[in-house]
């Protein structure tokens, strides 16, 4: 049973992340994508889980995807120390 429909692990950034990196392994990309997103609703302030749309899934999402993963950052305060914001206004 996937994590979102377990109480007690819907919180847990160590289930989502290896939930994420184990579709990731399969080759399933869209999929693992999809787990991305679901597990973002569950852990928007894990700065770490956040980070695997930009180390393993930057080839595969759009830009807006990746600037919707950079937005929820900027908005939970989250440290980051290079600014995209000039990155996603040029395209």
């Amino acid at each position: 049973m996937p994590a979102d429909h377990c109480g007690s692990g819907k919180h847990s950034a160590f289930i989502w992340t290896s939930y994420f990196l184990y579709e990731h392994a399969l080759g399933d990309l869209p999929s693992a994508k999809a787990v991305f997103f679901r597990g973002l609703t569950c852990l928007p302030w894990v700065k770490r889980y956040m980070m695997l749309a930009f180390t393993h899934l930057r080839d595969f999402l759009s830009r807006d995807d990746l600037r919707r993963v950079y937005n929820v950052m900027m908005e939970k305060e989250l440290r980051i120390h290079i600014d995209l914001q000039d990155a996603f206004e040029d395209s």
